[in-house]
């Protein structure tokens, strides 16, 4: 269970035990290594207390002056709509395996409410608004590159 705490049967009554799970999302530049011996480290001062690790993902990133990105901007300007700002972000999202074996990947689309959250949503204008980018910007890098 990501992200919760559990503890006790009843509200008064002292748990004798107490579990929580969360997800780090952790900094480029710092390795998975250094964070879990920190955590380590931490939970080495209460001998009751034990670190599992479910899963790591390396922080990972793509050059935002590859020309994918201006590909992109230029679609999505051409499309009608404002410049996407490129930024880094912090959800998980396929392009890790892309970059994983040296391919830039770049998250762009579709807009929603509630990300990440219950009842979470995108519009059908925008979803069919991404494909179109993505369609024309896949296009156009195969063009531009000569494959």
């Amino acid at each position: 269970d990501a992200c919760t705490i559990k503890g006790g049967s009843l509200y008064s009554v002292v748990a004798p035990d107490c579990t929580f799970a969360g997800a780090v999302v952790y900094p480029i530049g710092c390795p998975s290594e250094d964070l879990i011996a920190r955590m380590q480290a931490i939970v080495d001062e209460y001998p009751e207390a034990t670190l599992s690790i479910e899963a790591v993902d390396e922080p990972d990133y793509s050059d935002p002056t590859d020309e994918m990105v201006a590909i992109l901007t230029d679609v999505v300007v051409d499309q009608g709509m404002e410049a996407p700002v490129t930024a880094t972000d912090i959800a998980i999202s396929d392009c890790r395996y892309w970059r994983y074996h040296g391919v830039p990947g770049f998250w762009y689309g579709p807009y929603g409410g509630g990300i990440s959250t219950a009842n979470e949503f995108v519009t059908v204008d925008d979803v069919l608004h991404t494909t179109r980018v993505l369609a024309e910007a896949g296009a156009m890098y195969l063009i531009l590159s000569g494959k």
